[in-house]
């Protein structure tokens, strides 16, 4: 997924070379599902894709113009990497997955929530910054 601009410094210099050549590793392919970077197409309502080899050429921003003027929802499949552990500075290969949009928000969801959940705690009691980490590591 892209990376947030607040957490940039927390990835190596390297990272886009640590990220291909993961990618490279597993032939370009999401480590779950086995749907391949770059293929072009829709997804059903049980999240089944459905390939448009066709439309493979066309630029992301071209399939959104589509989807506009046809109400469809055509999409590129874009293999990114995941942290298993959701810990940006941890770079080790057995803590990076090649994943594909939907396995990868799947993965981040419980950890998204979370950090969403105590942004908010956060805000609402002004939490002292000592107790952050324990509290946050307990609701993992």
């Amino acid at each position: 997924m892209p990376i947030l601009k607040e957490n940039k410094h927390l990835y190596p210099k390297d990272w886009n070379e640590i990220a291909k050549r993961k990618k490279e590793n597993v032939n370009w392919r999401c480590e779950n599902c086995q749907i391949k970077h770059g293929i072009v197409g829709t997804r059903d309502e049980k999240m089944n894709f459905r390939e448009e080899p066709e439309m493979e050429h066309l630029s992301i921003e071209n399939l959104k113009t589509i989807n506009a003027w046809l109400n469809t929802r055509y999409m590129k499949v874009i293999l990114t990497v995941a942290h298993l552990d959701h810990d940006p500075t941890n770079n080790e290969d057995w803590n990076l997955k090649a994943l594909c949009q939907l396995c990868h928000n799947r993965h981040d969801r419980k950890h998204r929530n979370l950090t969403m959940h105590l942004n908010k705690y956060r805000q609402q009691h002004k939490l002292f910054p000592q107790y952050e980490q324990q509290i946050f590591s307990k609701l993992q």
